[in-house]
């Protein structure tokens, strides 16, 4: 496989899930649940447990998706308020 197709690959499947995201974020506000309740049911539904839309070269999405859980983390501890 060509380094253009792989790379043609990636980027249609980060396209899939950047989309299906912002689509169930928008109802996720609707129905006033937080974002991340989105992101989690949008990377379920992608992934090979549901719809299996990312195909079979996965490696790339799956750094990628472990580089997002670590910022989130980042993130969330960085909003953390401890009161003791």
């Amino acid at each position: 496989m060509s380094i253009v197709l792989m790379v043609q690959e990636v980027l249609v499947g980060i396209s899939i899930i950047i989309a299906l995201s912002s689509l169930l974020t928008i109802f996720a506000r609707i129905v006033k649940q937080p974002p991340i309740i989105a992101y989690l049911i949008a990377g379920v539904l992608v992934g090979p447990l549901a719809l299996n839309l990312i195909g079979d070269n996965t490696n790339l999405i799956q750094t990628f998706a472990r580089i997002g859980v670590a910022f989130l983390l980042f993130i969330v501890g960085l909003v953390l308020i401890l009161d003791f």
